[in-house]
């Protein structure tokens, strides 16, 4: 999507602009650029938004950043992936730490994204039995683990992982929207 002409490429990150990693990850990003012979205000314009986790802001970034008609959109995060996608069907967002983006709805598949969205996934759920699998390998006594997430941002509300662990459906009973902890007792190792 960079190569061609001078593009303008619009980078939406969801950290804080004060927060050092998400500092650390723009300057990863711009010099891996910059490697590539793509250089700031020689062949490359960029503009950067910091949503710090703010849904209102996300959705405003994303209007913002649409309304500038850039060559690509880099996204950061599932919240601010939708809120691109709600503005654009046309503008190419590559998105970064995105745990479903199939579930989500942000594409087709993962072989063939389809759209205008594509990115990398940060896990694949199927290993979430394999990570109680290394727990209970760690600590033998273990008999409960919990799992703390957002269900406003976590994938499927949280269901993503845990669903694979304990292979209930996402829509069994004990998952809710307003779910924050799972506690689950162990009473063999997973297979």
């Amino acid at each position: 999507m960079l190569l061609g002409r001078s593009p303008r490429a619009h980078s939406k990150l969801a950290p804080q602009e004060s927060d050092p990693e998400g500092k650390a990850q723009l300057s990863g990003f711009t010099q891996a650029l910059a490697a590539l012979g793509w250089i700031e205000g020689r062949n490359l314009q960029t503009e950067v938004r910091w949503g710090g986790g703010d849904a209102n802001r996300a959705r405003s970034y994303a209007k913002e950043l649409v309304a500038l008609q850039p060559d690509v959109i880099l996204a950061q995060g599932t919240p601010v992936t939708a809120a691109l996608q709600r503005e654009t069907q046309t503008i190419p967002i590559v998105f970064v730490v995105v745990t479903d983006p199939v579930g989500d709805g942000f594409v087709a598949g993962l072989a063939h994204p389809g759209g205008n969205i594509t990115g990398f996934l940060t896990s694949e759920s199927a290993i979430t039995g394999k990570m109680l699998e290394l727990l209970t390998e760690i600590a033998p006594g273990l008999k409960r683990v919990a799992m703390l997430f957002n269900p406003d941002t976590a994938p499927g509300g949280g269901t993503y992982y845990t669903c694979e662990v304990l292979r209930l459906p996402p829509n069994h009973p004990k998952w809710t929207r307003s779910s924050r902890v799972l506690v689950a007792t162990l009473k063999s190792k997973p297979s």
